[in-house]
């Protein structure tokens, strides 16, 4: 003999749906979970307090000073006294990339910072090669040329 059936009822079938999906939800959670501890405290924090504005400044104080020229190539032997030499120009409102070649300067790659956009890039080669990084209220133009075979950065801030 059979055992009797009991009917599903649409509000069954609600609370199964509900209870497969809590369980599916709380899997994922712990997947989550384990993941980012298996990362590392990276991401969930160190626990570490943040810097003061005095440790702060006395970390900036010990960094190293500004990039040096670098240069990209050297000439062969006969080739002429001619050579590229890059320069990291950091401002606060990103970093450029510049290079000099032949006089004539040319930006090789930008990085606006966080909250700025670019604007009005005139990447060269050119005797003045321009880039600006912008806010809503601050305009920061780095404009670039050859100084010795060297990029030379002037940087303007036009607040609005």
């Amino acid at each position: 003999m059979a055992a009797p059936r009991f009917p599903r009822t649409p509000r069954s079938r609600s609370l199964l749906t509900i209870g497969g999906w809590l369980v599916a939800a709380s899997a994922a959670t712990a997947v989550g979970a384990l993941a980012v501890e298996a990362i590392g405290s990276g991401i969930a924090g160190t626990g570490a307090e943040p810097l003061s504005m005095a440790e702060i400044e006395q970390q900036l104080a010990t960094a190293p000073a500004a990039a040096s020229p670098i240069p990209s190539r050297t000439p062969s032997p006969g080739e002429g006294a001619s050579s590229d030499v890059s320069q990291v120009i950091g401002t606060d409102g990103g970093t450029v990339l510049a290079r000099c070649s032949d006089g004539l300067a040319e930006l090789i790659n930008w990085s606006p910072r966080q909250g700025y956009e670019t604007d009005d890039v005139r990447r060269g080669p050119a005797t003045v090669a321009n880039i600006q990084f912008e806010t809503d209220d601050l305009e920061i133009n780095v404009r670039v040329s050859c100084v010795s075979g060297v990029p030379t950065g002037r940087v303007t801030r036009v607040h609005d």
